[in-house]
């Protein structure tokens, strides 16, 4: 009996303390069983594993998709973004075409607005270019992934550094990842 009093006490101390904002949930209920909230990324422009829309395309506008995140860790100081490609064709001379790094994002961002140009860092992909570089696809539909790096620390890179050296330099420093998945055919 005591136990069941315990536990009373103890659910109504949590919502005590969420409900007067001093914690911020990191937690959701799930068939009645507590499940620690993991960091989430999304778009309001496509979802998992839906086709990116052409003005993300290299032939279109050539823009970055919106992004939005959240559930991002106690203890996050910056975020890393890298959108790559992995059904790259075998003769191209790359096993991933890396299409967008930005890292030394501010722990506060919630996100990535749309055609953004100045949000962080910005890494050098495939093409050599440290912009945005939308999906162009020379065979046959591919995916192209949003993988975003929750970092308990600002890297120390510059400008132009490659995946490699961001995947370097992330080692020991990922506190959480999310990714988003979507599609895109040549026309």
């Amino acid at each position: 009996m005591k136990i069941f009093y315990c536990s009373v006490v103890l659910l109504a101390l949590v919502a005590f303390v969420l409900a007067v904002g001093i914690l911020k949930p990191t937690f959701r209920f799930k068939n009645g069983i507590m499940h620690k909230q993991a960091m989430q990324l999304t778009s309001s422009a496509f979802s998992e594993g839906q086709t990116l829309p052409s003005r993300f395309s290299y032939g279109g506008g050539n823009v970055n998709p919106p992004l939005a995140w959240s559930g991002a860790p106690e203890g996050t100081r910056s975020f890393a973004l890298i959108m790559d490609d992995p059904d790259v064709p075998k003769g191209v001379g790359v096993p991933i075409w890396i299409h967008w790094i930005v890292f030394n994002i501010p722990s506060s961002a919630t996100g990535i607005p749309e055609a953004a140009h100045l949000v962080g860092v910005r890494g050098k992909g495939t093409s050599g270019s440290v912009d945005y570089y939308g999906p162009r696809p020379p065979d046959k539909e591919h995916r192209y992934f949003f993988r975003l790096y929750a970092l308990d620390s600002v890297l120390d890179l510059g400008e132009g550094a490659t995946a490699g050296e961001l995947q370097t330099a992330m080692t020991g420093h990922i506190l959480a990842k999310a990714a988003l998945m979507g599609r895109y055919a040549p026309n």
